[in-house]
């Protein structure tokens, strides 16, 4: 009966920050990568709040750009669907993770998705490393989110 009476959002926010870690396996460099990142709604979280990505590689000029819904349909070539969160230039850094923080923090609701697309201007295909994962392999899964294999983009 106390179930009934429970409200269904929280009144208070709840601020738990933690990084995600994915395997390095060195194996691809190219210009851009995107990939979806899935906010889970197994626990009553309204919402996860990412505010940088880490980036290795020759970097230079790069961007960041998200768009809502994963990466689904025709989105992947419609820079219409692509909202900007990050542009700078960045030194090389081969062995250690470059943070690129957001203009905003970008917000995924509980049960939704974004896509997200990190680029470099940089001539030739060694800007960012990333490794070649096969379909239906998670890159990362907690009990909060869920990062899909990503795919290499011009």
């Amino acid at each position: 009966m106390a179930s009934l009476l429970r409200p269904a959002t929280a009144s208070y926010t709840v601020s738990e920050f933690y990084e995600v870690l994915t395997e390095d396996y060195e194996d691809h460099t190219f210009c851009g990568i995107m990939f979806t990142v899935d906010c889970k709604s197994v626990l009553p979280v309204d919402f996860v709040e990412i505010k940088s990505i880490s980036v290795r590689g020759r970097l230079g000029p790069l961007t960041v750009w998200v768009t809502p819904d994963g990466l689904h349909g025709g989105k992947k070539e419609d820079r219409g669907a692509w909202q900007l969160v990050y542009e700078g230039e960045q030194p090389p850094s081969f062995a250690t993770p470059t943070k690129l923080p957001f203009k905003t923090p970008v917000q995924v609701k509980s049960g939704t998705s974004i896509g997200m697309y990190v680029h470099s201007r940089l001539d030739g295909d060694e800007a960012i490393v990333y490794d070649n994962e096969r379909p239906g392999h998670a890159t990362h899964e907690d009990r909060h989110i869920r990062v899909a294999p990503g795919l290499a983009h011009l």
